[in-house]
Formats: structure tokens, C-alpha cells, sequence
């Protein structure tokens, strides 16, 4: 990871001045919103489409895994993202949806109904990490799949020092998200007890709680994509029939389960 991190440290360096002052002028002169991220990251998707559902415009500054360190210690937030710039700094994506809500020009409220917020941690502690690590122990054996979501519009060479520093990377990601045969196996066991209290709860509704589309469905849609794979997700993601035949068995299975099938038409209805 360090050699990644090396590679980059002049062309950020150049950057972050810029990024600093720019901005310190938007949270306060002209109130703009900026969302760093990671672009292919599930929370950042849940941030990125609250915002979208809400009608508010912003600015993403997308960047590929590591790389987005600097860019968002630069606005004094600490190394995870999504990161939301405005008035003040949001480092959370449950906290950025609170903000949203609260937001005037915001045309959607996710908390509207009382229990969405329990629903929404609920899932951000499990389907989050969980879905992570099973999507990254599928993909990361295959460079070409893991490149292709790291591409879209993150910086062109961040990208490549990705694939370069591949080896590397991948190995520090496996670390990091404890990738072994028993922690992918145990985050399998615990997505599939979170899909089934979800289908049951759905039970042929439309949405999670109440009768329009709240935090609580966003987070899980969001969150379950990376399992999914929906038509509708607001970065470059593999095409299913593209993957390999392993892949490809493990993502239908989850396409065609009732929670599955619910992240696909939420996308479908309001992505």
C-alpha cells in the first residue's frame, strides 16, 4: 500500500491547495455542495443518490480506493467517505442524509416516517460491511473486473497507478476487510439473514416502512447493490452477463431473492 500511496504524493500535493481553498470558498460564500468519494463504494452511492433524489445539485469528486485519503483530510474529515462539503463537513452517509432532510431546497424528506432511521443503521451496519466483503472476495481475482469499476470518472491517473500497484492493493484490501474463506462465509450467512428479515417484512409491499420511499429503502438498495448489480447505479459496474460463470451463479441467486428482487425495482422506480 505504501508504494501506491508514493507514487501519487506529487501530483496530490499539487492538488490540495487548490482543493482546500476551493473548498473553504464553497462552505461558506456560495454554499456549493461538493461530495468526495470513492466512486464505485456502496455508501457513497446511497449519499450520492440521496442527493439526486433530492434535487439538490453537487459536485462529485470521485477518486479511486486510497487515493481519496488526501482529498478528504484535506477538508478536515478523518479516511472514510462519502464526505459531504457545504456549510460544514459531513463524514458519514447517515448523517449526510440527515442533512439532506433538513436541507430547504431539499424535494424529499427520508425521514418521514419514524422508524426509517433504526432501519437505516440497521443496514449500515450490516449490509455495508458485510456486502463489501463478499463483493470484493468475488471480484478481486479478477483484475479486469475490479479495473473496470475503478475507471469511471475518477481521475485517469489514479487509475492507472491502481493498476499498476494492483498486487499490492488487492493484497491490502484482503487485509484490511478480513477476505478469507471464513470471514467471506460468515458475511454470506449474515446477508442472507438480512435478505430473508427484509423479504419478510416486505412481504409484496412496496417499500420498508410506511408508503413511499424512505431512508430505509435507499440505504438497502444502495448498500445490497454491489450483491446485485441493478441497472440504474450511479458508477461503472461490471455487466452480469459478463461475469464469470461463479460470479454470475452468486449474483443471480441474489437477483432473484424477493430482497433482490425489491433493491432491482427500487432502482427501477426511483434511480
Amino acid at each position: 500500500m505504501l508504494a501506491i500511496c508514493t507514487s501519487f504524493d506529487i501530483k496530490c500535493s499539487k492538488a490540495l491547495d487548490h482543493i482546500t481553498s476551493d473548498s473553504t470558498n464553497e462552505a461558506g460564500a456560495n454554499m456549493h455542495i461538493k461530495l468526495i468519494t470513492i466512486g464505485v463504494s456502496h455508501y457513497c452511492e446511497k449519499a450520492r443518490w440521496a442527493l439526486d433524489l433530492a434535487g439538490l445539485d453537487f459536485t462529485e469528486d470521485a477518486h479511486a480506493p486510497i487515493f481519496h485519503i488526501p482529498y478528504v483530510k484535506s477538508v478536515g474529515a478523518g479516511r472514510t467517505v462519502p464526505v459531504l462539503v457545504a456549510e460544514r463537513v459531513i463524514g458519514d452517509s447517515t448523517e449526510i442524509l440527515k442533512w439532506i432532510g433538513a436541507h430547504p431546497a431539499s424535494t424529499w424528506d427520508p425521514y418521514e416516517h419514524e422508524a426509517a432511521l433504526e432501519w437505516e443503521e440497521k443496514f449500515d451496519q450490516i449490509v455495508g460491511p458485510h456486502a463489501r466483503r463478499l463483493a470484493y472476495g468475488w471480484m478481486l481475482p479478477h483484475k479486469d473486473l475490479v479495473m473496470t469499476m475503478m475507471h469511471g470518472k475518477a481521475k485517469t491517473w489514479e487509475s492507472r497507478s491502481l493498476q499498476v500497484s494492483y498486487p499490492l492493493a488487492a493484497a491490502g484490501l484482503r487485509k484490511s476487510l478480513n477476505i478469507t474463506p471464513d470471514g467471506v462465509a460468515r458475511s454470506k450467512a449474515k446477508l442472507d439473514a438480512i435478505f430473508a428479515e427484509v423479504a419478510e417484512v416486505l412481504d409484496g409491499r412496496d417499500y420498508i416502512v410506511g408508503e413511499k420511499l424512505s431512508a430505509a429503502d435507499l440505504t438497502f438498495a444502495a448498500l445490497a447493490a454491489p450483491l446485485v448489480l441493478p441497472k440504474g447505479y450511479g458508477w461503472t459496474m461490471p455487466v452480469v452477463e459478463d461475469l464469470p460463470d461463479e460470479i454470475r451463479e452468486e449474483v443471480e441467486a441474489y437477483r432473484n431473492h424477493p430482497a433482490g428482487q425489491f433493491v432491482m425495482k427500487t432502482y427501477d422506480a426511483h434511480r
